[in-house]
């Protein structure tokens, strides 16, 4: 159930990081244009003492050395494992931010990656039933896609 809960959180997160890019020029639709953001989207392997504890998604934002994750993802790690969609393996170094009230984690790789960061959506464009597509690792899973629409938006 744990795993679950972080697909369908990540995949919010995720949702409203692309639903920018989604709208415009019909994104959702366009399965190249899909497979090419693939490439910045990890699923994570999260550890404690060694032991897996968890799996997630996350995506690589603002340069080649940034995750964006959710928070309750990483909760209690000592070490994250992130694997692109071809199974490349990106350690990461340290937490640069989180928050846990917004599920919200800012992570750090070791070294900088080859992986393209993805564009956030900053201008407050978001719309109810805007198309919108998910992509994210459930049950370990690396990076299935779903289409879908924005059903709610929440301000905090």
């Amino acid at each position: 159930m744990k795993k679950v809960c972080s697909f369908l959180l990540s995949a919010l997160i995720l949702i409203t990081f692309f639903s920018g890019t989604a709208s415009a020029g019909g994104f959702s639709e366009d399965p190249d244009a899909v497979e090419q953001k693939l490439k910045s989207v990890l699923m994570l392997e999260v550890y404690s003492g060694g032991e897996l504890i968890a799996t997630g998604s996350g995506f690589c934002a603002f340069d080649n050395r940034t995750l964006v994750t959710n928070y309750h993802v990483i909760k209690g790690a000592d070490s994250v494992i992130a694997y692109s969609d071809s199974g490349d393996p990106y350690f990461v170094f340290h937490v640069l931010t989180a928050d846990a009230d917004r599920d919200i984690a800012i992570l750090s790789f070791f070294s900088p990656t080859d992986l393209v960061p993805l564009s956030l959506n900053t201008d407050g464009s978001l719309r109810r039933a805007e198309k919108v597509v998910a992509i994210g690792s459930p049950l370990g899973i690396t990076n299935t896609v779903a289409a879908g629409i924005i059903s709610g938006i929440l301000y905090r």
